[in-house]
């Protein structure tokens, strides 16, 4: 990123971690599962990739970002990427789903990037599915407010799982739990989630985020890159990924030194 670019040019260390994640996220209670299965079918991936090219993103590959850990590595590899625009159903079916489906407004913030990206969304809607759904764009402040508040359809919005491991990461998505902003209430899911605890096997854990996919509750878009930069001779400052986390702070200056 440009920022990024300046700050190395001062010579100062560059710290940046993919641990949030940009989705289409779609509230469960609000939208039924046939209208986000029609939804997600009829997302052009071309034009969203052109998006997320334009501004620098990384296309997502799956609810899981790049810093959440497993055995020490990260858990997101080539082999379990997730197909995020796999197409569930008949492009048909979903005009046929579209043709009853509810008034939905997609909220986006007003950021360029994520404005772009959402236009390209409801482009995709009308092209596809005939349906013209209505595109509110708002200040970060009140897309947070409203998400967190469960008051909304449709949401281009980031978040952060709550911290670095695979079960923080999935464990969002619980029933119950602050972070689940699509409010899905999946005993399946729920199941598969419990079982990876238990055995703590990859395979496990992968079952477990490609059922999530299924239900449509959260279309992944791109991981976003969180940047820190430390001053010129700054060194042993420690910064965590998920602002620190379960439990840990996302600073630490313990061992922290400046060369003058």
């Amino acid at each position: 990123t440009t920022q990024q670019q300046k700050a190395e040019k001062k010579d100062m260390k560059v710290i940046s971690f993919q641990d949030t994640l940009c989705a289409l996220w779609m509230n469960t209670q609000e939208v039924s599962f046939s209208d986000r299965q029609a939804l997600q079918n009829a997302l052009n991936e071309e034009t969203i990739q052109q998006s997320i090219e334009k501004y620098h993103l990384t296309a997502a590959k799956g609810v899981i970002t790049p810093e959440v850990k497993m055995d020490g590595q990260s858990y997101r590899t080539k082999e379990n990427e997730v197909k995020c625009f796999a197409k569930s159903i008949s492009i048909l079916k979903a005009k046929t789903i579209a043709k009853s489906m509810g008034e939905y407004t997609l909220l986006c913030s007003e950021k360029e990037s994520m404005s772009n990206i959402a236009q390209a969304m409801i482009q995709s809607w009308q092209k596809q599915l005939d349906a013209y759904l209505k595109l509110e764009v708002v200040s970060e402040t009140e897309l947070e407010e409203r998400v967190q508040a469960g008051e909304y359809d449709l949401a281009l919005y980031m978040q952060m799982p709550s911290g670095e491991t695979v079960e923080n990461a999935l464990g969002d998505f619980l029933a119950g739990n602050e972070k689940n902003i699509s409010l899905l209430n999946d005993r399946q899911f729920a199941n598969l989630f419990q079982k990876a605890q238990q055995t703590e096997k990859r395979t496990d854990w992968e079952k477990a985020e490609q059922y999530l996919q299924k239900t449509c509750c959260c279309i992944p878009i791109a991981y976003v890159s969180r940047v820190f930069a430390l001053g010129p001779g700054v060194d042993g400052i420690v910064i965590r990924p998920f602002n620190g986390g379960s439990g840990k702070a996302i600073y630490d200056f313990r061992k922290a030194t400046r060369e003058e």
